[in-house]
């Protein structure tokens, strides 16, 4: 058992290449710890391909298909999560390689779960996987265990199934130069406070991951949360904003989005309420 968080420090951007059996929970860790926009899952381009995430006859094309995307993704200088067993040598060096090319360090993260336990979770999930498959995966594992500390990753993390729950990513800040990365959020309120965070950091928000299908206005929220939240790391409790505080958020590529707190709850508002402008704290009044 883990007496406390597992800190992963990851650069920005980074490539996160997650390797285990089919079954020892990488897809459920990646949706926990990265946006859907930053997994690129094995299983979804076979599907792309055939409707069926586990034809192991598209697995080749697939890859392919994955590992274009992934270079476009590294030449956008993004953080990307490879939601594979990665299991085999080569499909490892195929990653590396693009990692590489593009400056992108490269994080392996080595889920070391028994073969056993891997099968009573597909049975669970009622996932329609060849028994022939996890074992020859099974066979692979020792050897790759000790090839993986060798292959040029920037850090390798190996983690069991008790460590897995315990984990926890620490991002670093995109460029401060790039507005593309990053949210803005004003307090219209007494305090007058500009703050901002990172647009991925924002996408990463509990509320947002567990959405079906998350849009402006809820990212716009998430990031009104944000503001109101001690910073990352303190253990102080955070701060409930006073009943209809108005924020504004400024999201990539959007208008800004101005919200009011009511009743627990962030809703969206004109930004002229009853004809009158908003106008942040210190700002001129404009002239009549």
């Amino acid at each position: 058992m883990t007496s406390g968080p597992i800190v992963i420090n990851l650069p920005n951007p980074a490539l996160v290449v997650l390797i285990g059996l089919q079954g020892s929970g990488k897809s459920t860790f990646a949706r926990r710890h990265f946006a859907p926009v930053e997994i690129l899952s094995s299983d979804e381009f076979r599907a792309r391909l055939c409707n069926d995430p586990a034809s192991q006859s598209n697995t080749a094309a697939a890859l392919e298909h994955l590992t274009q995307t992934l270079r476009r993704r590294l030449l956008n200088q993004v953080t990307t999560a490879i939601d594979a067993t990665n299991i085999r040598h080569e499909r490892r060096a195929d990653l590396l390689d693009a990692a590489h090319e593009h400056g992108v360090p490269a994080v392996a993260v080595l889920f070391d779960i028994p073969a056993d336990r891997c099968r009573e979770r597909i049975a669970a999930r009622h996932r329609n996987i060849r028994d022939e498959v996890l074992n020859e995966q099974a066979e692979r594992w020792p050897q790759v265990m000790r090839d993986v500390p060798n292959e040029g990753y920037s850090a390798v993390h190996i983690l069991t199934e008790h460590q897995v729950p315990a984990v926890q990513f620490r991002h670093a800040p995109p460029n401060e130069r790039d507005p593309d990365r990053w949210v803005e959020v004003d307090r219209l309120d007494a305090t007058g406070q500009s703050l901002r965070f990172p647009a991925d950091e924002i996408r990463r928000q509990p509320d947002v991951l567990a959405a079906h299908d998350p849009g402006p206005y809820l990212y716009a929220c998430a990031a009104a949360n944000r503001a109101f939240a001690p910073p990352s790391g303190s253990k102080s409790t955070p701060s409930e904003p006073m009943s209809e505080t108005i924020v504004r958020v400024q999201l990539p590529h959007c208008l800004p989005i101005y919200l009011t707190h009511h009743l627990g709850n962030w809703h969206r508002t004109d930004p002229h309420p009853l004809g009158t402008p908003i106008r942040l704290p210190g700002a001129a009044t404009p002239a009549m």
